[in-house]
């Protein structure tokens, strides 16, 4: 399935969380409460940016939220590699949430190919709960 076929944020709910988390090897969901509409907003934003590289879901379930420890606002970063779930609590910071979403999507260790140069050079990798210096790499 192709991403630019499929809604900005895809609804998702506890029976269709886990048929979600793979159809890609990279989905972010945001957890709100139903009537947080500036979470909304922001979000909503943040998935129209980036929608061409990810897929974007959002959860209106306090009980879905507990049972992946996660706590409302916040936006889940699933992924098949390294550990698996990252959790951004939520500020309405677009630029914050933009760079977590890179950060954290991002593969710790991967074969360094010359067609990823690119992406893993220019990743922040500064989060809301530390920083890693970037080294300037010359080839």
């Amino acid at each position: 399935m192709k991403r630019q076929s499929l809604p900005t944020i895809s609804v998702v709910t506890a029976d269709s969380l886990q048929d979600f988390k793979g159809t890609s090897n990279v989905v972010v969901i945001g957890y709100f409460a139903p009537n947080d509409c500036i979470s909304h907003e922001t979000f909503k934003s943040v998935a129209e940016a980036m929608q061409v590289d990810y897929l974007f879901g959002i959860v209106n379930d306090n009980k879905l939220a507990k049972a992946e420890q996660i706590n409302v606002p916040s936006i889940a970063l699933y992924k098949d590699f390294d550990e698996g779930k990252n959790v951004f609590e939520l500020t309405h910071d677009s630029q914050a949430i933009t760079a977590f979403v890179k950060a954290a999507s991002t593969p710790l260790v991967v074969e360094f190919l010359p067609e990823l140069h690119a992406s893993y050079v220019t990743v922040s990798l500064n989060t809301h709960d530390y920083a890693i210096v970037r080294a300037d790499y010359k080839f």
